[in-house]
């Protein structure tokens, strides 16, 4: 196994190779124990994640959309720098949902104005089925939906079979005695 040590040089002029050994059981060691993700600098990169994070993105979801690895993305979760950047995004998504949601209730509240006004003025004007679905969109937002029943019933192959065969012998019907019979005309 060759190592290579690479050292950065400037801010834009790349990667300048100094030298080429075998790796050492030491250098083999030094990899795996180093797990300082210390963050020098925030770049753009890593506002895109903790803007994907703020909005709910997996850490899967965002390896796919960026070229950090799901374990990266979980060491940078765990960096103070990051944790600041990352809560900024979400005291941002909060305001935009609370702004939202705001402006949610300012037109729900114009459009039942507007329903209530026209009942009032023309009454006639609206047809049975806007009132049943009104009645029943009112209903269901002051949390009396309709009822919905599900039934779950267990069935083996066996009896999914049975069900198929078509009955052996019809039902009995019970006979009727009759006594008389009165014709009118």
């Amino acid at each position: 196994m060759l190592k290579l040590e690479l050292r950065l040089e400037g801010e834009d002029s790349g990667l300048k190779l100094l030298s080429v050994r075998e790796a050492t059981a030491a250098d083999l060691v030094a990899s795996v124990a180093s797990t300082d993700f210390s963050i020098k600098r925030l770049r753009t990169t890593h506002h895109e994640i903790a803007r994907l994070l703020a909005a709910g993105y997996r850490n899967g979801e965002i390896a796919a959309l960026t070229s950090y690895s799901p374990s990266t993305i979980s060491n940078l979760q765990n960096n103070p720098m990051f944790q600041e950047l990352l809560a900024i995004y979400m005291e941002k998504r909060e305001a935009e949902f609370s702004n939202m949601g705001a402006q949610i209730l300012n037109v729900a509240e114009l459009a039942l104005n507007e329903i209530a006004e026209r009942l009032e003025n023309s009454p006639d004007e609206v047809k049975t089925s806007e009132l049943r679905e009104i009645a029943r969109d009112m209903a269901d937002r002051a949390g009396y939906s309709p009822l919905k029943k599900t039934a779950n019933i267990t069935l083996s192959a066996k009896d999914i079979e049975d069900l198929k065969q078509p009955a052996a012998a019809p039902l009995p019907v019970p006979a009727l005695e009759i006594e008389s019979v009165e014709i009118e005309d």
